[in-house]
């Protein structure tokens, strides 16, 4: 077997397999994210289940992913790239299959989790793909652009959920159909696979000390976009905000879209340091003036789109930083390492800002917000201004 790095030199092929993957990830972010959580919950409902049923159900993707994502970059090694896509689309595909005629909730749990791991698979997969393509020159632009797309992905779920309604096999039937889509386009990625090396158990410990903020920054990520889209709404109507609910939500998510490729620019230019500072100094920014601009509604739609965009580039950063500063063995287990913290972040905020919500008279969003990005900022503070690259003694990516 030889070992060699996927050629980096920036040119029509290069950019043809980055909008290959990143259709791949597109049409599958559609439904594994922006439509079928929403979608369960909704024919859940209808059913006339508990909140407590909902939320279990909900949840089991995120256990899934918790419990079995650490496996995800030695089947990267194992099978390559595009057979790990094609296992996680298929395993998503076979979920909702076996969802269509269920209302039972232990059913619909079980093909929740099943989900899951295609869920993850599909992700970790397509970030690491990403990294290992992009030429250096340009992996921010191209880390960013991918973001972007995937949250153009979730703003299309609910598009989806309109036009085929949630009851019924239609919506889940339409769902397969976009996953078949994207399994269809790892057909024409066949002149970019390759097989990751996984990073050993004393190499992952390595990372822990070598990437503490881009850990750090998906876990922020996670609390404050779950814990934000959960209670902005809340936040809206108690303290009586000028703009409804639906604008509160769409300025956070069009910020959550449009930013990453102006972020992904700026850590090419200025370095991925200087624009985890900015994001995190964004953040608590918008929290302070919150306040001052909630009656004003083109501030506060500006202030809101600032907010989204600036959490959701923690997420693209740490996972510019983890391209920038692991190469051969690590690298995929850095990228699931930060999909995991995201993971933690998305259960835990949510559950720490409803208890700040009670304790401080609904203020409870803004001071978790702040608090989290502090630590975040403190952590960035910590480690040291420059960094030696880790380097793994295989190179990122093996071809037979």
């Amino acid at each position: 077997m030889r070992v060699e790095r996927v050629a980096t030199p920036l040119g029509p092929r290069v950019l043809g397999r980055l909008a290959r993957i990143n259709a791949v990830s597109f049409l599958a972010q559609i439904v594994q994210i922006g439509t079928v959580p929403a979608l369960m919950a909704l024919r859940l409902n209808a059913a006339h289940h508990t909140p407590l049923v909902v939320g279990a159900v909900a949840g089991a993707p995120w256990l899934a992913i918790l419990l079995l994502g650490g496996w995800v970059p030695a089947l990267l090694r194992r099978c390559g790239f595009v057979a790990t896509n094609r296992v996680g689309l298929g395993l998503s595909i076979l979920a909702l299959a076996s969802a269509l005629p269920e209302t039972r909730p232990l059913a619909l749990f079980i093909s929740n989790f099943v989900f899951g791991i295609g869920l993850i698979l599909r992700w970790v997969a397509c970030d690491t793909w990403i990294v290992s393509v992009a030429p250096e020159s340009i992996r921010g632009r191209a880390i960013g652009t991918h973001e972007t797309l995937m949250g153009c992905g979730i703003a299309a779920g609910p598009l989806l959920i309109l036009l085929t309604g949630f009851d019924g096999a239609l919506p889940l039937l339409a769902c397969i159909g976009l996953l078949l889509g994207s399994a269809s386009v790892l057909f024409f990625l066949g002149d970019c696979d390759g097989h990751p090396e996984a990073a050993s158990r004393s190499q992952r410990l390595a990372m822990v000390r070598i990437v503490p903020t881009a850990l750090m920054a998906g876990f922020v990520a996670g609390a404050v976009e779950t814990s934000s889209i959960s209670f902005l709404p809340v936040l809206s109507e108690r303290h009586l905000f000028a703009l409804g609910v639906t604008a509160v939500l769409g300025g956070f998510g069009a910020g959550g879209t449009l930013l990453q490729i102006p972020l992904g620019w700026l850590a090419d230019r200025a370095g991925f340091r200087r624009a985890q500072l900015l994001t995190a100094l964004t953040i608590v920014s918008c929290v302070l003036v919150l306040p001052w601009v909630a009656t004003v509604p083109a501030l506060l739609f500006a202030l809101l789109f600032l907010w989204g965009g600036a959490a959701g580039g923690m997420n693209t950063l740490a996972v510019i930083e983890v391209g920038q500063r692991i190469s051969g063995a690590g690298m995929s287990t850095g990228l699931m390492a930060v999909a995991l913290a995201y993971t933690i972040g998305s259960v835990t905020g949510p559950v720490l800002t409803g208890w700040a919500t009670e304790v401080f008279d609904g203020r409870g969003l803004p001071v978790v917000v702040a608090v989290s990005v502090s630590a975040f900022i403190a952590v960035w503070a910590a480690t040291a201004m420059r960094f030696p690259q880790l380097h793994f003694k295989s190179a990122a990516v093996t071809r037979p």
